[in-house]
């Protein structure tokens, strides 16, 4: 099954007997225990993931109980508030000209670097955002449904 979660597609296999469909994240998490960092699978590696499974003649061994029971907590883990997210912007309105000013208050010539280095970070997370809000305006998945 393909699932969008938000922010790309994800390819999902349901073994026999399971409840749910369960993603490669969920898989490696029950076949290999928790990923460290809080990786999560990108769209590739979940084509890769199942085009390996087809090619073999059977599934891997996976407790279906557990399977079931990270799909279920990947499920009710809470997406990013919108509290959290103004919050986030309004430290990078405020921060990133207080950070700028000061790095130039102390008058080094790394500082022109350090700022660009900040500026190229926070300009890579709007183009990340825009990419992630125009990606789910095209496929119709907006927060605000129009009146007719």
């Amino acid at each position: 099954m393909a699932e969008y979660d938000g922010t790309e597609w994800l390819l999902s296999l349901a073994v026999p007997g399971a409840r749910y469909f369960a993603a490669h994240v969920d898989w490696t998490e029950c076949l290999q225990g928790p990923a460290r960092g809080g990786y999560r699978s990108s769209e590739t590696a979940s084509v890769f993931w199942v085009k390996k499974l087809l090619e073999h003649e059977k599934v891997p061994e996976v407790d279906v109980d557990a399977l079931d029971r990270i799909v279920e907590k990947r499920y009710a883990s809470p997406r990013y508030s919108k509290a959290k997210v103004a919050l986030f912007w309004g430290a990078v309105i405020i921060g990133f000209p207080l950070f700028a000013w000061s790095a130039f208050a102390v008058d080094s010539p790394i500082a022109p670097g350090a700022v660009g280095v900040v500026a190229a970070g926070i300009l890579s997370i709007l183009s990340s955002s825009w990419r992630v809000h125009r990606r789910r305006k095209k496929l119709g998945y907006t927060s605000r449904q129009k009146e007719s």
